[in-house]
């Protein structure tokens, strides 16, 4: 697991808490308009694990949670270990991800190891808009995940980033899979 960042205090990460959040390193997408493309790259020091189990429990006081964040944080097969170490703690966990690991979020959710997700679409989940968008054919697998997260008793968040060309029939397509979604406003030169 790559550690890259963390922030201190987030208000606007975990709704109703102050959280802070940890980013990851390393995706298995390549979306062009990734929000942090610097987490992608295989540069720059990694923050161990302890640093950042100390950093938490020196936060108590000030924090009621924390967000995990990447890149992707479920290609780190080591996830549900340090979510357990977080959760040890007495943190509540949200995750963002994209989806493309059903298989784990399958055991974070079963075992009570996140309190809250979110879920950053890509494209349409019918065709091929995930192997245009994001460099990925998983269209299937994050629907499965959609699927696995609908059905928990998990704060749960859809979210879709508003990229040019992207239209309301494309958010009518995707909401027949997931409900409701957040847009998120798209940062020209991300």
């Amino acid at each position: 697991m790559k550690i890259r960042r963390i922030l201190s205090n987030s208000l606007i990460d975990y709704p109703n808490k102050i959280a802070s959040v940890i980013f990851l390193g390393g995706c298995n997408f390549d979306c062009n308009f990734c929000f942090v493309p610097e987490l992608l790259k295989d540069e720059g020091d990694d923050i161990s694990k302890e640093t950042v189990l100390k950093f938490l429990e020196n936060r108590k006081a000030f924090i009621d949670a924390v967000v995990i964040t990447g890149g992707e944080p479920t290609i780190n097969a080591d996830l549900p270990e340090f979510i357990y170490r977080i959760k040890s703690l007495g943190f509540d966990v949200r995750l963002y991800t994209n989806g493309s690991n059903p298989k784990m979020l399958r055991e974070l959710i079963s075992e009570k190891m996140i309190d809250s997700i979110a879920v950053d679409i890509k494209g349409k989940l019918d065709g091929d808009d995930y192997e245009r968008i994001a460099k990925n054919d998983c269209a299937t697998l994050v629907k499965e995940s959609i699927y696995l997260i609908s059905q928990s008793d998990i704060e749960k968040e859809f979210r879709v980033v508003m990229i040019p060309g992207r239209t309301e029939d494309d958010i009518k397509e995707i909401e027949k899979y997931t409900g409701p979604v957040r847009r998120m406003k798209y940062l020209k030169g991300v």
